[in-house]
């Protein structure tokens, strides 16, 4: 039996947001790149939203199926290019418990974008007391630092049970996949259809043996290849960054290495695909 699309509701990093794609507009005032790949997000205007929404693949997979996308820079109070796993649920609660513009029945179909999964919390707790942190983003990334808040007591949590960074990065993933988990079902009871394409091959190595899964990962079709994850398509072809595509094909150098214009359409293409091959539409 066929499902009436609805609309489509997408939570997601900066890939969902679509940075970068205003470098494909002629408009002037473009912001300037740096080797650094810094953004400053003041100097975006309302005409370079509007263009590289245009070209993200939310809006490219809504206009394909006649209907219409909601991303997080759609709803006021949550203006923003990048994000984890706890703003993408926070969005969804925003969506319809707080701001309330939205059903659950107005939707027939979520697309979660998972993102790298350290930019999430990592909760933990040391002598009776709760702690919450994202030092194992700091941990990984850019050394020990004691200044971010939980820092401290994060050392000594995993010098009290020996846990070396490996032990630590598994109970995150898991914890991350096992509410992920917990969505999904809970957003499958009102109805909605849930699929995930990820950026981060890490969150999928824990879904990999899970059964519940199997269907709602969504895997990224290319020239004859199949791609897990969005980084692995990105790393496939200079052009599937923003920055290998100006430097190869358009000889600028624009700093971004955010997905391409052509692999926004590779990506909506995936998920087009996947949606109406399963009959739900």
């Amino acid at each position: 039996m066929r499902q009436t699309i609805k609309g489509i509701l997408f939570g997601g990093c900066s890939f969902t947001w679509g940075q970068g794609l205003y470098h494909y507009s002629n408009l002037s005032n473009l912001p300037a790149t740096s080797e650094n790949h810094s953004f400053n997000s003041r100097v975006i205007t309302e005409a370079m939203i509007r263009h590289k929404n245009s070209l993200r693949f939310p809006r490219l997979v809504a206009n394909a199926l006649n209907t219409f996308e909601v991303c997080k820079d759609d709803v006021g109070q949550l203006l923003g290019n990048g994000g984890s796993e706890d703003e993408t649920f926070d969005f969804f609660n925003h969506i319809f418990n707080v701001e309330r513009k939205f059903s659950y029945q107005d939707f027939s179909h979520m697309i979660i974008q998972l993102t790298n999964p350290h930019r999430s919390y990592f909760e933990f707790e040391l002598n009776g007391v709760s702690y919450k942190t994202k030092i194992l983003n700091t941990h990984l990334y850019n050394g020990i630092d004691d200044d971010i808040v939980g820092g401290k007591e994060f050392d000594e949590y995993c010098n009290l049970h020996n846990y070396t960074v490996d032990d630590i990065q598994e109970q995150h993933l898991i914890k991350q996949n096992k509410r992920l988990k917990e969505k999904v079902i809970f957003y499958n009871k009102k109805g909605i259809d849930v699929k995930i394409i990820s950026w981060f091959g890490d969150v999928l190595y824990c879904l990999k043996d899970d059964t519940f899964f199997k269907d709602k990962v969504i895997k990224i079709k290319n020239n004859n290849k199949e791609f897990g994850t969005i980084m692995s398509l990105m790393k496939s072809d200079d052009d599937m960054t923003i920055e290998g595509d100006f430097r190869k094909n358009k000889n600028r150098n624009v700093f971004d290495v955010h997905p391409s214009k052509e692999c926004h359409q590779i990506i909506a293409k995936s998920i087009i695909n996947n949606l109406t091959s399963n009959s739900l539409i």
